[in-house]
């Protein structure tokens, strides 16, 4: 099976004006790694949306007191991911939610985002896909990046091992 690297993003809403809060990878057979981003630094980085607060947990007061500079998240995700692809489970949304960070920076994004469930359907077939989607959609996820990616490779691990 090829190596499975995995990204996760939460963000400020669901809206087309939402940005990135929380950035989590994990590159395969590595830790986690996880951290807030400070909208404050962010000219239009206004939108904020209670209900995704609830559902994230973040307050936008903590991201302003332990959120990084969204420059130095950008260089660092470029220093750790060059040349990978990661995957992620909804794609379009991190994808989106990845260009607005890297807006606010000189970078531009120095590796690739694809669709978990493709990767899955490569590598274990339409009923592995299935499966997949039948086990997330029961999944009760704590929705803090770090512990997505974790919780996201053991699912697809399991999928893929047939468990």
């Amino acid at each position: 099976m090829a190596a499975l690297h995995l990204i996760d993003i939460e963000a400020s809403s669901l809206s087309d004006r939402s940005y990135p809060i929380e950035v989590g990878y994990q590159i395969d057979g590595e830790a986690p790694v996880a951290c807030l981003v400070n909208p404050e630094l962010c000219e239009d980085w206004d939108d904020w949306d209670a209900q995704s607060e609830q559902i994230h947990g973040i307050p936008r007061e903590r991201l302003a007191r332990e959120g990084r500079d969204p420059l130095l998240v950008a260089r660092a995700l470029n220093r750790a991911l060059s040349g990978l692809t990661v995957y992620s489970d909804a794609r379009d949304y991190d994808h989106f939610w990845l260009e607005r960070l890297f807006e606010q920076t000189p970078y531009t994004m120095d590796f690739e985002v694809g669709c978990l469930r493709q990767y899955i359907k490569r590598a274990g077939g339409a009923q592995a896909l299935a499966l997949f989607e039948a086990m997330e959609a029961g999944d009760d996820r704590r929705h803090r990046a770090a512990e997505d990616v974790i919780d996201i490779r053991a699912l697809t691990r399991a999928v893929l091992a047939g468990e």
